[in-house]
């Protein structure tokens, strides 16, 4: 036998390691566990008594919180409605809500057709931040129906998406 550990061709030192699953790992697991505790509880807290159309959200966002709808020949409603639109895939009935303050320009995107809501924020840290509350509200006013809960629909998911976020 050639070689110090018996074996034909030792050229040098081996070493040998377990690779872990990261998806085994107590961390992960205990993590996992708080995240479908709290998502439980989220979906719990949800109730279809308190929905409200489309329609109405784009109301809502101009008179509780000051949003102005874009000219829609203007570049960035443009920017927008080509976004949307790829994303989608279909036609689309598009209203972009904007607001300006505090060094901070806040959009919201609201697709009636398919009830498609987004946005964006930039400027200061507290500017994000106000803006994650406003977006977070329009989702609860916007609510769900028994048939989203039923059906886990989009609309559904992303309602307890942002419940899961912090406040």
């Amino acid at each position: 036998m050639n070689g110090v550990n018996g074996y034909d061709n030792f050229d040098g030192p081996t070493s040998a390691y377990v690779k872990r699953n990261r998806k085994t790992s107590f961390a992960y697991k205990f993590k996992k566990m708080l995240y479908e505790r709290k998502k439980a509880e989220v979906e719990k807290s949800i109730s279809f008594d308190d929905n409200h159309a489309i329609e109405e959200v784009c109301q809502y966002v101009q008179e509780q919180w000051g949003f102005k709808e874009a000219d829609r020949n203007s570049a960035e409603y443009k920017f927008m409605y080509k976004q949307i639109k790829h994303d989608i895939n279909s036609e689309i009935n598009l209203f972009l809500y904007v607001r300006e303050d505090n060094d901070a320009h806040m959009d919201i995107e609201i697709e009636t057709s398919t009830g498609y809501i987004t946005g964006g924020v930039t400027g200061k840290k507290s500017s994000i931040k106000e803006f994650n509350r406003i977006l977070r509200d329009v989702f609860i006013y916007y609510g769900v129906m028994q048939d989203d809960i039923i059906e886990k629909t989009k609309r559904y998911k992303n309602l307890v998406s942002i419940l899961m976020q912090e406040a």
